[in-house]
């Protein structure tokens, strides 16, 4: 029997959600952190980057509350659309994502 596990991770647009998985595909624990994107105008929504990393490091806290993460074979990070944070030399975000 594998007792290693699956994470995923989704960083969406009001939250990231995180859940870990048996390689059978039973759910062993999922987390949540809420987020609000920054609206200067009503059709654009911007999100500064070091929040959307807090929120990941907060969801996956929250799994790794109810099962051990270092069984983790696989992590899959998804994010909303397609986007890019410039960072710089000391991996601090200089850009809003």
């Amino acid at each position: 029997m594998n007792t290693g596990c699956l994470v995923g991770v989704d960083v969406g647009g009001s939250s990231t959600k995180a859940a870990a998985f048996t390689v059978e595909g039973k759910l062993l624990a999922r987390g949540r952190s809420d987020y609000r994107p920054f609206q200067p105008s009503p059709d654009v929504a911007e999100y500064d980057a070091r929040e959307l990393c807090q929120s990941a490091v907060r969801a996956l806290a929250e799994v790794g509350r109810h099962t051990d993460l270092g069984r983790a074979e696989v992590l899959a990070v998804d994010a909303m659309v397609s986007g890019v944070v410039a960072i710089d030399m000391r991996g601090d975000p200089v850009s809003i994502f």
